[in-house]
């Protein structure tokens, strides 16, 4: 995680658009992939040129479709290259964090509930309290 963090140059203009300018090569997503998953995309390319970084991009759609991911969280490739639909950018990245804590052999920082599932406990009086834990740092 620290080397992707590392990896990235934030652009500074407004936020919305650094953040889609950070993401839109794909470069980032499938070293993020490969870091909880490794191998899963065998070629990241650095090209500059739009094909391969589309690419890129549906590489980590396709992979963290195959590591949980549903598609009605999921996001297109426009969604992002273009930037079209950050909020579903968004809202899948959020989902691949939470998949990732169920990734056989990653360790790393995840977005997920304690014990695998939201945990009800009852108290004393008969009610339901429910626990839940937020790791972060896997973005």
């Amino acid at each position: 995680t620290e080397e992707l963090m590392q990896s990235t140059q934030f652009p500074v203009d407004d936020d919305e658009r650094g953040f889609q300018a950070l993401l839109k090569s794909g470069a980032v997503l499938c070293r993020l992939v490969n870091a909880v998953a490794p191998g899963s995309v065998a070629k990241i390319s650095t090209s500059a040129q739009p094909f391969p970084q589309r690419e890129n991009v549906k590489a980590f759609i396709d992979n963290i479709r195959k590591l949980g991911v549903p598609d009605s969280e999921n996001f297109e490739t426009d969604d992002l290259f273009a930037g079209k639909n950050m909020k579903q950018v968004l809202i899948a990245l959020h989902s691949f964090g939470r998949h990732a804590a169920d990734v056989e052999g990653y360790t790393g920082p995840s977005l997920t509930v304690k014990g695998g599932g939201l945990a009800a406990t009852s108290s004393a009086d008969g009610t339901e309290a429910r626990k839940c834990v937020f790791r972060s740092d896997i973005f």
